[in-house]
């Protein structure tokens, strides 16, 4: 006696509901048998396999063990009905009720956007976890003063006598530069900082034309690229000459990538070379102009804890007696606080 495809009676009746597996299966194998002796088993096998597949739907598969009902879909369907009708019925409390849920997504969701923005400030910089600010606690008329802003001389120490603690010393003009730049009749102003060169790859500016060499010289200037755009359009910005308060010319070396928003020097539309603010690299070595901040990358396996303990004591015998009277000792903050723990009241 000829029987169907063993494979796909086995599939049916696993997912049959049992409570009619009797009498869909006795349906199938009268077809079957019919079809048998009309058309032969190729055709009779095909139509079988068909007529199983066509079964394979939710008003016929087996439920999930202890779920009784047999149409998943009918289910869910009067319940979406029945909740409808509430709604419709009850049109204030429904409004006051989705309107209340939809108003506390919001401003959870509000919320962690504005913890992530916090907490993710800087992480832009690839030197993150090894970048620091320096910082000079100090007794002025009995209070405890905690200042970032120092002189070029300390800077040029920092550089030359510690370098087993930092690997690299940039100094940044403290505050951002209001400039003129002009370009053939067009003058733009625009606000940024003067820097020495290795700030470039410190801060891991990622630069969409020219390398991390850019403020090498004296007369170069790199642009952020929404600036380069506004200048110069489609052209390309490399070597073109931009001339900074009707004073200095100066030669396009790079585009960097915008920083955004919450970055340390996010409003930076260009870097300029800060010896071009100095007039000069004889100027590195003055002690008595408080003008800069200092930013040191440490050495792999430095902590800003370490060393802070060793620098502490580094401008003692190099300020006048009145600084010193202050009692400097100076010390690393490391990026990750710069954001939410900068600032101090009595150290």
């Amino acid at each position: 006696m000829h029987k169907p495809p063993k494979l796909f009676l086995r599939f049916f009746r696993w997912f049959c509901h049992r409570e009619l597996l009797r009498y869909i299966e006795g349906d199938l194998m009268e077809l079957y048998a019919g079809r048998l002796a009309k058309s032969g088993k190729i055709k009779a096998d095909g139509r079988f396999i068909l007529d199983v597949l066509l079964l394979f739907r939710p008003s016929i598969i087996r439920p999930m063990e202890g779920h009784r009902n047999l149409n998943h879909y009918g289910m869910f369907k009067s319940y979406f009905k029945i909740g409808w009708r509430n709604l419709l019925r009850n049109k204030g409390y429904s409004l006051i009720n989705i309107g209340g849920l939809a108003l506390g997504m919001t401003v959870a969701m509000l919320i962690g956007l504005w913890i992530n923005d916090e907490l993710s400030f800087n992480k832009y910089h690839r030197n993150y976890n090894q970048i620091g600010k320096v910082y000079r606690n100090s007794l002025r008329k009995g209070d405890v003063n905690y200042n970032p802003i120092h002189n070029t001389g300390l800077g040029t120490l920092l550089k030359s006598e510690y370098s087993a603690q930092l690997a690299h010393v940039v100094l940044v003009r403290s505050r951002g530069e209001e400039r003129v730049l002009t370009f053939g009749d067009d003058k733009y102003s625009q606000r940024g900082y003067f820097m020495q060169p290795e700030g470039v790859a410190m801060f891991s500016l990622k630069m969409v034309n020219g390398g991390s060499k850019g403020l090498e010289g004296m007369k170069s200037i790199i642009l952020s690229q929404s600036l380069a755009k506004k200048i110069f359009g489609d052209r390309d910005p490399i070597n073109q000459v931009l001339t900074m308060d009707a004073r200095w010319d100066l030669n396009v070396t790079g585009v960097y990538e915008d920083l955004p928003r919450n970055s340390e020097f996010n409003e930076a539309s260009y870097f300029a070379p800060l010896d071009l603010y100095l007039e000069g690299s004889a100027n590195l070595n003055v002690w008595n102009n408080f003008n800069m901040n200092i930013y040191v990358q440490l050495q792999p396996g430095v902590d800003a804890a370490t060393a802070s303990a060793v620098i502490k004591d580094a401008m003692l015998g190099h300020v006048d007696d009145d600084l010193t009277k202050a009692k400097p000792k100076l010390s690393i903050l490391p990026m990750s606080q710069w954001h939410l723990y900068s600032q101090f009241k009595d150290g």
